[in-house]
């Protein structure tokens, strides 16, 4: 370290608290980190009284004791490999094989906060507070702490360190992911992608498609397993995506999560056979192909040294999914997942579900419109003579006949005991003929339409409503912009309405709002809404 980067500091008072100060340093500095010089210098203020010179630095011996000789040669790893200058990635995965094994039992916590976290950023204090954390880890004992510790344990396990095999650190990861992800959903992002890599560029015991099935992740890859999804996952795949979430729809429930789900596969299988018949496939209007092969690193976004010699292979995640490694070089093709994609399958979700309502006779209706559709998607599917509305009409009604079609077997060799006890029933059908009874006529049922009912079941309605409803409803009544608000307040138009008509059919026995290009209040009603809202 040369003067420019290190100033003396005098010695402060005897009733002066002293207090540490961490230190940021980049990772192309780490050889030259301050607290791996093990060294102070002092500076003695001079004498009142004379103009003596200032004390030249003296060097001081760190204190005794085991962990920090280990500490000191896990740094000293930086100066014996020039290959480690420049190379953060290395130093990690060489310090970390050296620390592999280390436990500790610091009772004190000291912060740590860096990107691309490892070793050589860390004080004495963060050392012994990860590693009493790794060993408490180890132990099953999931506790939280600071973000960076996380990232550096997970990149241990992606470099193997304190596992078995590949094998024992994918399922190392996998448990400590599904704890802390309940503590801290940050890690998501990095964590699910670099569990597919794990099968990229390690030898595993199974395919990366077992292996989400097997943990059910299958819906966290949808550019994977869209071009394959049979029944039981495709409709918790595509809806993980879609623009529209129907699992957020009022029409979602317990009793009708199935019927939607196996619709939508119904239609799903349609749709590709349709475009098979035209030699295409219905996932790539979903998802967009890369023309190019790329170039490929294991594990981006992690501080991780690819130690692993590979051999030259291809792996393939799907169809549409492959990566090549050629003489240690890895390259890949795969699928981009656009807005258009999604905004197609929130179409297909969207007008499913409002054919269903209809035809299983749902009290509240659902104008879905295309133009939620790309147009570009939709020319090329006219172009092949698919017309989605109707198409997802048909789809919808030849799944009900075929749902609720029953199948009767009888057994050959019972017809002719059917007949003769047929045939013993009628006769025991025929009476003599007497005086044509007279029928009873009901009385008529009243009914009183929701504009006439009293006073108190509007107030009732209108005092049910929350203050986002009430917002809503005072805009239909004006004619203003009710998608407006649904936006604004995080809410889908449909669900605001949905809510809303529920109400008003619990308190007034009727709906209050229709919603068709706009959203617009009934006729019959807008007075007395009128008179609710204050207009």
């Amino acid at each position: 370290m040369n003067a420019e980067e290190y100033k003396p500091q005098p010695i402060p008072k005897r009733d002066s608290s002293m207090r540490t100060h961490s230190v940021h340093i980049s990772p192309d500095r780490q050889s030259a980190l301050p607290w791996e010089q093990d060294f102070a210098e002092i500076l003695l203020q001079s004498s009142p009284a004379s103009d003596a010179a200032l004390s030249q630095a003296q060097r001081i011996q760190p204190a005794p004791g085991e962990k920090r000789a280990v500490f000191s040669e896990m740094r000293q790893i930086t100066r014996k490999d020039v290959t480690c200058i420049g190379n953060p990635s290395k130093v990690f995965y060489m310090q970390a094989r050296l620390m592999e094994h280390f436990t500790d039992d610091y009772s004190e916590q000291v912060s740590f906060s860096f990107y691309y976290p490892y070793y050589q950023l860390m004080g004495y204090g963060q050392l012994r507070t990860y590693f009493t954390w790794r060993t408490q880890v180890r132990m099953g004992n999931i506790r939280e702490t600071s973000v960076s510790y996380v990232f550096v344990y997970i990149y241990e396990l992606l470099a193997c360190i304190g596992a078995d095999s590949p094998q024992d650190a994918l399922d190392k990861l996998v448990t400590f992911w599904r704890v802390y992800r309940a503590l801290d959903r940050t890690i998501d992002k990095y964590v699910l992608q670099w569990m597919k890599d794990f099968h990229i560029y390690y030898p595993l015991r199974e395919s990366f498609a077992e292996f989400t099935a097997r943990e059910g992740l299958q819906e966290y890859y949808p550019r994977v397993f869209a071009y394959r999804c049979g029944r039981e996952n495709s409709f918790a795949l595509y809806s993980s995506f879609s623009k529209y979430d129907i699992r957020k729809s009022i029409f979602y429930t317990e009793k009708t999560m199935g019927i939607i789900g196996d619709c939508f596969y119904f239609l799903l299988t349609e749709l590709r056979k349709m475009c098979r018949d035209k030699k295409k496939v219905f996932e790539d209007f979903v998802f967009y192909p890369m023309r190019r092969e790329t170039d490929w690193k294991p594990f981006a976004g992690a501080l991780f040294y690819p130690f692993l010699e590979q051999e030259d292979r291809v792996v393939e995640l799907s169809r549409r999914e492959a990566y090549t490694c050629t003489g240690g070089r890895w390259t890949y093709h795969s699928v981009i997942l656009t807005d258009g994609g999604r905004s197609l399958i929130g179409y297909i979700m969207k007008e499913m579900e409002s054919t269903l309502r209809e035809r299983l006779h749902f009290r509240y209706k659902l104008r879905p419109s295309l133009d939620m559709c790309d147009g570009k998607i939709l020319k090329r599917l006219r172009l092949m003579d698919i017309s989605l509305p109707e198409v997802i009409s048909q789809g919808v009604d030849a799944f009900l006949a075929l749902r609720n079609r029953r199948v009767v077997r009888v057994d050959a060799a019972s017809v002719y005991r059917i007949r003769e006890e047929s045939l013993e029933t009628q006769n025991k059908l025929i009476v003599p003929e007497e005086a044509e009874p007279v029928e009873e006529i009901p009385a008529p049922v009243s009914f009183t339409p929701a504009a006439e009912v009293e006073g108190d079941a509007w107030q009732m309605f209108y005092t049910s409503l929350t203050e986002t409803e009430v917002a809503a409803l005072t805009a239909a009544v004006n004619g203003q912009n009710v998608k407006a608000i649904a936006d604004g307040r995080g809410i889908m138009l449909e669900v605001l309405l949905d809510g809303i008509n529920e109400k008003a059919m619990d308190a007034v026995g009727d709906t209050v709002l229709q919603l068709d290009d706009t959203v617009a209040v009934y006729e019959e009603y807008r007075e007395k809404l009128m008179e609710l809202v204050g207009c």
